[in-house]
């Protein structure tokens, strides 16, 4: 692709590392992220053009238009290698891995090493390489390709050894036994000689056993492309992804089916589904009577007329989980604003130096380079995983404050995920924190009590009330977020020192309206796409009220209140008491352009709507609401939450007009109201 080298260096008699070093002349290196430019550490394709440059690949033209663009930098052409890497302060290059040993399935990141090295713990399996690609239907899978020179392996048994060394999604959903992995005269993997693998690992064909599961059936497997889909057919093992199940769901609802999103994850085949219909669930008991009595008695002290005295508590040296999210970030800003000593970071990462630069990148996001200097000072970095780390060896001992943020936060999934990063590791920080007598700072949710059955007259949740047998089946993030929250309950009940942060809906900075980065994923505001895409709004609909919390507001909230503590006072609900009502979102979304339909039918609007994506987007709406059984919203109380935030100085700035128009504009001006 270039004529002879791209870059040189000089490799000293003594290090610790070998760059590939600094371009060679009339030859220009550049790192990119997208189409944006990496500044020094910061991890990005290693993109080159210059007069070396060759015009792109013979009789390829496919290939040529991916790897050889025009150069948006100077003349000529710009070859994209595939690399990743980085700029060193001196001005050279380092060398990173290669961009597709990582690849986004289903939403998450997959590194086709860790399969590759799972799959060669088995005994059967000699070698073996996995690679992602598409099948005839256009989805993107998992293909493994493995060997053995001595026997015939069997996938499928290869398959069920593999459940317990890696995630459901990571289980690659195609894989053929070969001869040897072949290898290009340059030592790489040579993909094009690799077999197409035509069949994917399935069950034994299982017809349904009725109308309505020939119906699910036709439903399923239109969604993941599988002719005659079996009613033992696993959804997620045939290549399924949260946005399919999203489509399978509310296509299900808009056609009669009373079943939502959490029971497909939670039950992947048909036959399993209606099983667990047949059992008509309602909800189960979650702590039992002695457990409710303890925890009422905890929270007991969480009313207006707790005037317990305020003090102040020095911050210091504080390890924080979740700094590399949305409101990880903040609070890393409002603790060095607040005069925190230090703040650790438990960052996953490969080494130090790239949690570094994950560190580095998500602040730069949202600061700039405001913290640069901060960084390995006063943020330190601790390489480690909430679950497999142990705390006592990488963490410092003079630890004076933990702030719990790192959670799965998705509203749907695999129950385990869930229940390992929000319930196990929670139980281990509350644990540790306990042992060395730590204070901690635990942020839960107001999604632990959301929803109630409809029949419920009282739907209040105060700060002094923990169950009230709210619905929680039907979203896994709620319910482990709840058990998350009993564990600190009960770690406090046996003397951890510890207050419970229950935040609402995080959105934009107040004070420049600055966004999260993964917006998208953010299930308040597809909704609000939705159901503009859509224009039918429920009278219920017009009705409601929308809750906004800034993200600098509910930082500077998180500070404050680790800081200032009172006798008895431990669990807060941490959002503003003004709402916005649907009725001004929609005189902010006129304000803005954009365009609404006026729908009243959303059955007759799907079936009349022939455009893929309209529908998609409404399928996902449908799934959204989607819940067993008539439920009806909760509504936070939070005046003791804030007449302490006055008693510290702390105030929810009033969510005005500009902050409303703004809100909408931003992401008018990104675009997505009309994607």
């Amino acid at each position: 692709e270039n004529t002879t080298f791209t870059t040189v260096y000089t490799i000293p008699d003594t290090f610790t590392e070998i760059p590939i070093g600094k371009p060679v002349q009339n030859t220009q290196v550049y790192i990119m992220n997208h189409k944006a430019l990496c500044g020094i550490g910061m991890v990005g394709e290693l993109c080159t053009a210059g007069d070396g440059v060759a015009r792109g690949y013979l009789n390829q033209k496919e290939l040529t238009a991916q790897r050889f663009i025009t150069n948006p930098y100077g003349k000529g052409l710009l070859y994209r290698t595939g690399d990743m890497a980085k700029w060193t302060p001196d001005g050279n290059v380092l060398y990173c891995q290669r961009a597709d040993e990582q690849v986004k399935l289903r939403g998450y990141r997959i590194e086709l090493g860790e399969i590759e090295t799972a799959l060669r713990k088995l005994d059967e399996v000699t070698d073996a390489v996995v690679v992602f690609g598409e099948n005839e239907a256009g989805q993107t899978h998992l293909y493994a390709y493995l060997v053995n020179a001595e026997e015939q392996l069997d996938i499928m048994t290869i398959r069920q050894q593999l459940i317990p060394l890696l995630p459901t999604y990571m289980i690659p959903s195609y894989m053929m036994q070969i001869e040897a992995i072949p290898i290009s005269p340059n030592g790489k993997l040579d993909k094009k000689v690799l077999p197409k693998i035509a069949n994917i690992c399935r069950a034994e064909y299982a017809a349904p056993r009725n109308e309505n599961e020939q119906h699910l059936c036709k439903i399923y497997g239109e969604a993941v492309g599988i002719d005659r889909f079996g009613i033992d057919d696993n959804l997620f093992e045939l290549g399924a992804n949260s946005l399919t199940v999203m489509q399978i769901v509310g296509r299900s609802v808009s056609e009669g089916f009373q079943i939502t999103i959490q029971n497909v994850f939670e039950h992947p085949t048909i036959r399993k589904l209606a099983e667990y219909k047949d059992k008509n669930h309602r909800y189960e008991e979650l702590i039992n009577k002695e457990e409710d009595i303890q925890i009422r008695e905890l929270l007991k002290g969480n009313v207006l007329e707790n005037d317990a005295p305020i003090k102040e508590r020095k911050l210091g040296k504080v390890f924080l989980t979740g700094g590399t999210g949305f409101m990880g970030a903040h609070i890393i800003s409002k603790l060095l604003e607040a005069g925190s000593d230090t703040v650790y970071c438990l960052v996953r990462c490969r080494s130090q130096e790239h949690g570094y630069e994950r560190m580095k990148e998500n602040l730069h996001y949202y600061f700039g380079g405001a913290y640069d200097d901060e960084l390995a000072k006063r943020i330190i970095v601790i390489q480690g995983d909430l679950i497999t780390s142990d705390y006592e060896e990488i963490l410092p001992d003079d630890i004076d404050t933990i702030i719990h943020t790192a959670a799965h936060t998705k509203h749907y999934g695999f129950y385990e995920e869930f229940y390992n990063i929000n319930v196990v590791a929670t139980q281990k920080i509350a644990n540790y924190a306990k042992a060395k007598g730590i204070s901690l700072t635990y942020i839960s949710t107001m999604s632990i009590c959301a929803i109630m059955d409809a029949e419920v007259t009282d739907t209040s949740f105060s700060e002094s009330e923990f169950y009230k047998k709210q619905i929680l089946t039907d979203s896994p993030y709620a319910l482990t977020k709840f058990l998350a929250e009993k564990a600190v309950l009960q770690a406090m009940g046996d003397g951890l020192d510890a207050i419970i942060l229950r935040v609402g809906n995080l959105t934009n900075r107040y004070s420049d309206l600055k966004g999260a980065k993964d917006y998208r994923n953010n299930r308040f505001i597809s909704q609000m796409k939705t159901l503009l895409k859509a224009g039918s709004f429920s009278e219920e609909v017009l009705q409601s009220t929308l809750e906004f919390s800034p993200i600098d507001e509910v930082a500077e909230g998180v500070v404050a209140l680790t800081r200032f503590r009172a006798e008895g006072c431990n669990t807060f609900h941490l959002h503003s008491d003004e709402y916005v009502s649907f009725s001004r979102f929609m005189q902010a979304i006129k304000k803005a352009g954009v365009t609404i339909k006026n729908e009243v039918n959303l059955t007759k609007y799907i079936h009349d709507n022939t455009e893929e994506k309209i529908r998609s987007e409404i399928y996902s709406f449908l799934a959204a609401l989607s819940y067993e059984h008539a439920v009806q919203g909760v509504h936070s109380e939070n005046a003791f939450t804030l007449s302490y935030l006055d008693r510290i100085g702390f105030e929810f700035k009033t969510l005005n007009d500009r902050y409303i128009d703004s809100w909408v504009k931003y992401y008018q001006k990104l675009g997505y109201w009309n994607e």
